[in-house]
């Protein structure tokens, strides 16, 4: 396994995106782990909102997200074609309505407090790792989103916080080794994926991952953007209690 992380600049736009995914594809033998950053910029943008808001002016604070949201979707829709950015949008366009919420309710209480803070510039990240994960996906790099909350745990000390690497190992050995292969092939038409598992991987609990485990997690992560029906779902919480997105 290896952990590859690309820094703002590095995923800032559709062409940098796409040089990420040949990077990345020149090392899928070794089992990437991809980390991801906001595009370059963003976070600052969004600090900004966020201070606008809290100064009691959401004009200015939702003119910044309509920027954001504009400047997102024009990067999804160059790196996925208009077809498949037609499929994606709606989880673009649910994180940014979060976002334009969140800033409505900063500004009617006035405050921007530390904690909102951190809530407000998360969304870069959000953000920019699901255009990621879908740019892979398109690119014939199976890749599944991992959303960070789920995994990374700090103290309450918002704006400065210290990571909990202990809690933090046991959630990656929960969410993120189930997703690992050692190969995998694809069907003439991308609908059928086959994956040959890593022998010997167990979870913190001693279980031993299988083949259910993996199917539930990539499920749960919707890695080829299908609809899953309740039963689906149900079966991936009971299952695996691991890479639950939605």
């Amino acid at each position: 396994m290896i952990i590859m992380k690309f820094g703002g600049t590095s995923v800032e736009d559709s062409s940098a995106i796409d040089r990420a995914a040949k990077i990345v594809a020149g090392r899928r033998e070794r089992q990437p782990v991809v980390v991801v950053s906001a595009m370059s910029k963003v976070t600052d943008q969004l600090l900004a909102a966020g201070q606008a808001a809290g100064a009691g002016d959401p004009g200015k604070s939702l003119e910044l997200s309509r920027a954001l949201r504009e400047r997102h979707y024009s990067t999804a829709g160059e790196l996925l074609g208009t077809g498949l950015f037609t499929q994606f949008h709606s989880e673009l366009e649910t994180e940014f309505d979060a976002l334009d919420e969140l800033l409505r309710g900063i500004a009617a209480v006035g405050e921007l407090t530390p904690r909102t803070t951190d809530l407000v510039a998360s969304f870069g990240e959000r953000i920019s790792s699901r255009i990621v994960t879908s740019a892979f996906t398109v690119r014939d790099l199976p890749a599944a989103h991992v959303d960070s909350r789920k995994c990374v745990i700090t103290d309450a000390n918002h704006t400065k916080a210290v990571p909990l690497f202990p809690e933090i190992d046991l959630r990656l050995a929960r969410q993120v080794k189930p997703l690992l292969a050692t190969s995998w092939t694809k069907s003439a038409d991308a609908t059928t994926w086959t994956f040959t598992i890593r022998q010997g991987v167990r979870f913190h609990d001693g279980k031993t991952m299988t083949a259910d485990d993996v199917k539930a997690s990539i499920a749960a992560a919707q890695i080829l953007r299908q609809p899953l029906s309740a039963q689906d779902l149900e079966q991936s919480r009971s299952r695996s209690g691991r890479m639950w997105t939605a």
